[in-house]
């Protein structure tokens, strides 16, 4: 490759990081500045206004929100509200998009270069937090990452990817930590509602 290309090539993924970076801190403010923005209520309100494009927004909605590390547990709630008859749908989207944007955010970290910057800097502590998640035991330590509230489910995915863990221990790890507590989100609020 000549130094031209390469150099286009590296100002584009610089580019692409200082958006990634920008887009992060945006919208962090923006939750903590405007916490009743990403009320279920609010987020659902938003959506109806698309009318018959609704379910696809909110999906794409869903699938994009782990780039700016903007916790999901509104936006299942926002999918409960807007669809209230149909729990098992909403169940398969939130779970769908959360394994997607898992895949997303696990092959991004590599695109950002945290693989590379973090190897090289701890060789010795990512080979031993990678033998660690490594098998069931890291199926199990994300699934309870996952599924705890306050734990950015996005932040393991970041991680991850860093570490280069197998993509199908993140995923089944996401999924059974996902799964229940979706579950417990759209179920209840549709008794709730009765």
């Amino acid at each position: 490759m000549s130094n031209l290309l390469k150099a286009k090539v590296g100002l584009k993924h610089k580019t692409i990081i200082y958006i990634w970076i920008t887009l992060v801190i945006l919208g962090i403010l923006f939750y903590l500045s405007y916490p009743t923005s990403f009320s279920p209520i609010n987020i659902s309100n938003f959506l109806k206004r698309f009318d018959s494009y609704m379910i696809v927004i909110y999906i794409i909605l869903c699938m994009l929100r782990g780039f700016t590390l903007i916790p999901g547990t509104p936006f299942v709630v926002a999918g409960a509200i807007l669809f209230p008859t149909h729990p098992f749908l909403m169940l398969f989207i939130s779970v769908s998009c959360m394994l997607f944007s898992s895949i997303i955010l696990y092959f991004f970290s590599e695109f950002l270069g945290f693989d590379n910057f973090f190897k090289n800097k701890y060789p010795e502590k990512i080979e031993v937090i990678k033998n660690k998640l490594d098998g069931v035991k890291g199926v199990f330590f994300i699934a309870l990452w996952a599924a705890f509230p306050l734990a950015p489910t996005d932040l393991v995915c970041y991680v991850a990817g860093v570490i280069r863990l197998n993509l199908k221990i993140l995923l089944l790890g996401i999924f059974f930590g996902e799964l229940p507590i979706c579950a417990f989100y759209i179920f209840t609020y549709k008794l709730i509602t009765l």
